[in-house]
């Protein structure tokens, strides 16, 4: 396991130990440590009586960084969540507000982060079909009075080749114009990604819907190798992945020689409390 950000390829050999402390079946606190490290990493989870996420702190992130250093969360009568307190933003809060008649469907996440400049960068408005799926989530806007930045989603109905997954995820996103693919399988199990230049990921699972290959790129636009992860699983949980085993293809698009060697790790996973 390398204990710096993940290069295809590559690593140092580094141990990684994870111990996990528990109150009923949440997770309270996570404690990291790669071999010759000065300082382990911790990471705190607080709860409310009906097991809300309601805080995540790692009082030493600066000295080993890590997903998160701070979050705190409130709750509507709902479950819904109106306030989020994040990071380097504390202590101004986020406010998420709901549609009136929909009071489930989030149409507006307004910044209160008086370190980003400006702080309404932070803030994005959602749009909802009929049947209440998100089509079109925006950012601010920008000096030509519509917004700096939008993602637009497409769903099955509208594209037929979409494969097995119906209307229950979205087909295609554009990216303030880009068009990126999806396809899935009969089990709605995402089966292929392809990037705006045609550039594809792909996505292999066994009977259990259990992934155990992705295969994808060293580059969005022109590719010179694929790297191919593989993941190993023991009673329904992932225990090791086989990462940075890349590929070059031949004309046709077949595999032909290994591009780098592969890196063997013990699982570990990111944490964010949500994204």
């Amino acid at each position: 396991m390398g204990a710096g950000t993940y290069t295809p390829g590559s690593a140092n050999g580094s141990i990684l130990k994870m111990n996990y402390t528990y109150s009923g079946d949440q997770v309270t606190r996570v404690d990291t440590c790669v071999l010759d490290a000065t300082t382990p990493r911790t990471e705190s989870y607080g709860y409310d009586q009906l097991v809300r996420s309601t805080s995540g702190l790692q009082p030493n992130f600066a000295a080993v960084g890590g997903s998160f250093s701070s979050r705190n969360y409130d709750y509507d009568g709902r479950g819904n969540r109106t306030t989020e307190t994040l990071d380097a933003c504390a202590p101004n809060a986020n406010v998420l507000t709901y549609a009136t008649g929909h009071p489930d469907q989030l149409t507006r996440r307004t910044s209160g982060c008086t370190n980003a400049t400006p702080p309404s960068s932070l803030s994005h408005g959602y749009v909802y079909d009929r049947d209440g799926r998100v089509s079109v989530k925006n950012w601010e806007n920008d000096s030509s009075g519509t917004p700096g930045y939008a993602l637009s989603f497409t769903y099955a109905e509208a594209q037929a080749a979409s494969g097995g997954a119906q209307d229950s995820v979205f087909k295609a996103v554009s990216v303030n114009g880009p068009l990126y693919n999806y396809f899935y399988d009969a089990f709605r199990r995402r089966r292929v990604k392809v990037y705006p230049l045609g550039n594809t990921d792909e996505y292999f699972h066994d009977l259990g819907h259990q992934l155990l290959v992705d295969q994808g790129n060293d580059s969005t636009s022109t590719a010179n190798f694929h790297p191919d992860d593989n993941y190993v699983w023991l009673g329904g949980r992932p225990v090791v992945l086989i990462r940075g085993a890349g590929w070059t293809r031949s004309g046709a698009g077949r595999p032909i020689a290994p591009a780098t060697a592969p890196e063997m790790a013990s699982w570990r996973r990111a944490v964010f409390i949500f994204r």
